[in-house]
This record gives structure tokens, sequence and C-alpha cells, in this order.
């Protein structure tokens, strides 16, 4: 019962975050039989797996606002794989949770990484997409722990308008939208400071390899051709692991007003 009360207890702390997420969680995770909320055999290993990590993060000493963020990212994170399980997608059954002699799972590693990266996220509005990250590893097995601290290094390393532009990036993509058609070449030396904020993200996206002009070659912010740009390797994992698409709408507005232009 104690450590039932530890879930209960961090879910609660971050529902100024997520709202109303967390009362299915409790009554579910907690008040119901786990095998059949989270899926078969594998249900009470993970409800176990997060009554560890809950007892771990009621443990260290944070200020207010952290413990609100790691609430939140747990909570986050739970119902992210309730919404996988009860949609058909099987938990892994590798070694993901399974420990070693000398190492604790790469599920434990990787969970601390996320939540470590949530406790120190003043962006709050990444932590949902944290939350997916996670959720959505635990169902892939093709994604083992080098690649999934690497995905977690570079989601923690990029701007909430980093994440809005990767949508919008990828809505060109499926021609959902139409962005600009020539690169900056030709505009006044001045383009503006929201602009040139926003063309530097993206030349910085580029940097990182997740987004690419496989058209002509970029070599600074006049030479960016919004419309040519589509994602590539590792921010195509990043948009579908965080589920990037569900970032509002009203959060893209304006980039795409700027990158229409």
């Amino acid at each position: 019962m104690e450590k039932n009360n530890v879930v209960k207890d961090i879910i609660e702390t971050g529902s100024e975050i997520t709202g109303g997420v967390g009362g299915a969680i409790i009554g579910g995770i907690i008040g119901g039989p786990a095998g059949v909320i989270i899926g078969g055999t594998s249900g009470p290993i993970l409800t176990k797996f997060f009554k560890i990590i809950g007892t771990k993060i009621k443990a260290r000493v944070l200020s207010h606002r952290e413990k609100i963020r790691k609430g939140a990212e747990y909570t986050f994170s739970i119902d992210k794989i309730l919404k996988n399980v009860s949609e058909g997608k099987k938990l892994r059954q590798d070694d993901f949770f399974n420990p070693t002699e000398t190492e604790r799972s790469a599920a434990e590693e990787i969970f601390e990484g996320i939540i470590l990266k949530s406790q120190r996220e003043y962006e709050e509005n990444k932590i949902k997409f944290y939350g997916n990250l996670l959720g959505n590893i635990v169902c892939d097995e093709s994604i083992d722990k080098v690649y999934a601290n690497q995905l977690i290094h570079l989601a923690e390393n990029l701007s909430y308008h980093q994440l809005c532009i990767l949508k919008v990036i990828n809505l060109s993509r499926m021609k959902k939208i139409n962005l600009r058609k020539n690169n900056y070449r030709t505009e006044p030396i001045n383009l503006g400071r929201e602009k040139i904020t926003l063309l530097y993200d993206f030349i910085d996206l580029e940097n990182r390899h997740l987004i690419i002009d496989s058209i002509s070659p970029v070599f600074g912010i006049t030479d960016i051709t919004p419309s040519d740009f589509e994602p590539q390797g590792n921010g195509n994992a990043l948009i579908k692991l965080m589920e990037i698409n569900d970032i509002p709408d009203e959060h893209c507005a304006k980039i795409i007003e700027l990158l229409s232009e």
C-alpha cells in the first residue's frame, strides 16, 4: 500500500501540468488489476517498475517546481503506455526490464534519464513529449539502450520552438501546408528579428542532421528554401516517438506564417 501511495502522490504532484490525465491512471494502475489494464503477463512487471521508480523519485530532494515537472513526466509516460496497449501495441518482450548482475535494467536507466531531463526542463510544453518518447520506447524492441539515450540527449537539446519547426517541416513534406519556395538571398538585408531567430533554429536542426535540403546546399540562413526541407534520420525518429505532430497547431501558426512569406 505504501508504494501505491508513492505512485499516487507523484501523479497528483504533476497535475498542475497534466490536468485531468492522472485521474484515470490512479484509478487504473493502482486500483485495478494491473495485468488487465497494462496488458497480460507484462502488466505486473511494468506496474512494479513504476512503483520502484516512483519510490526513487520521492527520495530525491527537489524544489517545488521540479517535483511538479517530474510528476508530470511520470504521468504522461504511464498514460502513453496505457494508450499504446489499448490500441493493441505490445510491451517489449526482450530484456529491457531485466537487470543484470552488474547493471540495472535499461528501462530504469532510460526512465531516470528522461525524468532528470524533465526535472530541469524550464520549457514545460516539452514534458508531454518526453512522456510520449518513453511510452513508445517501451513498445519498440528495435530501440536499444544506446539509441534510446541518443534520442533522449537530442530531445533535451532541442527547444520547444525547434520541435514546432520539425512539425511544420513534416507537414510540408506531407503536402498539408505550403511553405516558401524561394530562398532569402534577394530579401532586404534586415529580415526582422523573428525571422532571423527562426532561420537560425532551422540551421541548427540541419547541423544536427535532423532535417535536410536535398536540392540545394545551405551555407547560411539566406540560403534556406523552406519548402525544400524534409526531416531525416533521427528527425524522423523524434517525430514518430515523441509524436511531435500532436503539438497544438496554434503553437506552430507563427512559424508557418514566417516561413510562408
